[in-house]
């Protein structure tokens, strides 16, 4: 996942998600003896410690860096991963994405009493004896203080819209915090101040604050999680050291090392020569020659970033569902997966992929048909013009796709999709952006949020719950939100509002395939495929599975 990361750089990442998500058909890769690492002869029946691993300390690359390490103001997948290591949170997520207490005595439910009857307010009791890195209590007042934070409009923070269920706040003594909601939200649950989304912050720190954009804590952030920062170098390497009073005990791992490296050719390098262990999200390119470096071996787990192509629906003729349904039949699916990522993809048409308890891979996958495609729009009216294209009245099958720049990968997609759209008469033209341009706010002439373009080639991710709400619902429209494709659907709204109520799991499941259902019969949205997770590792490298979140690391070790 070159380009993944929370919220909107080069992907509509809702916090991870990884987001992120789930149960996992894990495929270890064979390794051959091909690159230039120092590997230590067997002795016996099981192998010696590769002569690069250098016991408790794991060195790491994702193919990005970081501009700074506050979640709350930079909602990035390098910066989340970083958190998950440092920060502290209500709950975290096991290897079935499961979610599980942390500062939370237990997670609210109405057996519990944590939920009241009218599910408007939510209870949460608190651990007690957890300190935070420089040894000052947790407290309820932390958590409180953590929600204003998010909601101030003082602080730019890009998922305050996350919290916006909450009415209000306060605690109980140390130990106890009451929420109260605007409606039931059962997201909210297991799913705020979770490792999925925002950790909470020290009110001893940042409390005398006005704001946190510019805080020195920025640079360094304190937490209670089973790592602590020690030392960020800026384009170099970020540093983390095991705390030792973590609550839960000592990880065993010493040291963490994220290395910024951008250029996943300079990371593969770094594995030749020993100076990395692991490698996470990586391009499927990059992955097929990593795993097959002695001493190393390969991870492939089922991804919740999907790769979509999106529709303006306020751009005719992208208005008709017609032309949306026959542009679908028309793209080859399955090409895509096996030219861009070599394989490594998984189809489905819900953008809620398997590591997520709503997944609704049974919805039928609609068939790459030329034929169907062809047939939809000469009955809705299209002709053929002289240069091949359909035209309707005033209006042709011309659209302008917008996509990042510095994505080959994503430029090879677009390619076989044009050719595909050509033989049903629509034709493409690519338009690339800056990220930061593409994906800009709207007072800095966002190109999505501000609604300049046809279709749009890019990545999101939905989280371990599965809400669509942030991405489709009608409240979420840009520029407000995060609804770039102005779909608008009372029905699906009233779908996922449901959804969204339901405290009960069995009915919530239910919502969800609806509103999905929903989703795909409207097609705002295709997903083209769902890139694998990919992970290349030292084998000394033990305790680490693919997750919605990197939780689990003070199980890791190496050496």
């Amino acid at each position: 996942m070159q380009d993944a990361m929370v919220g909107r750089r080069n992907v509509r990442l809702v916090i991870v998600r990884r987001a992120s998500r789930r149960a996992f058909l894990l495929g270890s890769a064979a390794l051959a003896a091909c690159s230039r690492v120092d590997v230590a002869p067997s002795s016996g029946s099981a192998a010696a410690r590769n002569r690069f691993t250098i016991p408790g300390t794991l060195r790491y690359a994702d193919g990005e860096g970081v501009s700074g390490l506050n979640l709350y103001l930079i909602p990035q997948l390098s910066v989340a991963t970083l958190a998950n290591f440092a920060m502290g949170y209500l709950m975290r997520y096991d290897a079935q994405n499961r979610p599980y207490a942390e500062l939370a005595e237990e997670i609210p439910s109405l057996a519990n009493g944590g939920i009241s009857r009218d599910g408007h307010t939510i209870t949460f009791r608190l651990r007690g004896g957890v300190k935070w890195h420089d040894g000052a209590p947790v407290v309820a007042d932390d958590v409180v203080f953590s929600t204003h934070a998010a909601l101030n409009p003082a602080n730019i923070v890009p998922l305050a819209s996350e919290l916006a269920a909450v009415a209000d706040v306060g605690s109980r003594g140390d130990r106890t915090v009451v929420f109260r909601l605007k409606r039931p939200y059962a997201p909210f649950t297991d799913g705020f101040f979770s490792s999925d989304s925002l950790p909470i912050l020290p009110k001893h720190v940042l409390g005398s604050l006005p704001n946190l954009n510019h805080a020195p804590y920025n640079d360094l952030p304190i937490g209670f999680g089973p790592f602590k920062f020690v030392r960020w170098k800026r384009d170099e390497s970020v540093e983390l050291v095991a705390n030792a009073d973590y609550f839960r005990g000592r990880p065993m791992l010493d040291r963490i090392v994220y290395r910024i490296i951008p250029d996943w050719n300079t990371i593969l390098t770094q594995f030749e020569t020993g100076a990395l262990d692991f490698a996470c999200f990586m391009p499927a390119s990059v992955f097929e020659r990593g795993q097959t470096l002695q001493g190393f071996r390969g991870i492939s787990a089922p991804g919740s970033v999907y790769s979509q192509i999106s529709f303006n629906l306020q751009r005719p003729p992208l208005d008709d569902i017609v032309v949306r349904r026959a542009l679908r039949f028309a793209t080859d699916r399955r090409t895509v997966v096996a030219k861009v990522l070599h394989g490594l993809g998984d189809l489905q048409e819900s953008p809620v992929g398997g590591q997520s308890p709503h997944d609704d891979s049974r919805i039928p996958l609609v068939p790459f048909d030329l034929g169907k495609a062809n047939a939809l729009l000469d009955a809705d009216g299209w002709t053929r013009g002289a240069d091949g294209v359909r035209k309707k009245g005033t209006l042709r099958l011309a659209f302008e796709v917008v996509v990042a720049s510095g994505q080959p990968q994503r430029d090879l997609e677009i390619e076989i999709v044009r050719n595909d759209w050509a033989k049903i008469g629509a034709s493409l033209t690519v338009k690339h952006y800056l990220p930061s341009l593409l994906y800009g706010a709207a007072a800095d002439g966002g190109i999505l949020v501000n609604g300049r373009f046809d279709v749009e080639v890019s990545s999101e991710g939905y989280g371990a719950f599965g809400d669509l709400s942030p991405s489709y619902s009608c409240a979420a429209m840009r520029p407000q939100g995060n609804n770039f494709d102005a779909y608008c659907s009372a029905r699906f709204d009233a779908d996922e509002d449901a959804f969204d109520a339901a405290y009960d799991p069995v009915q919530s499941a239910k919502l969800a395939d609806r509103a999905q259902e929903r989703l795909v019969d409207d097609v705002p949205t295709m997903v083209v495929d769902i890139p694998r997770d990919l992970f290349v590792l030292n084998r000394d490298f033990r305790g680490f599975a693919p997750r919605v979140t990197f939780d689990g690391s003070e199980r890791w070790s190496i050496g």
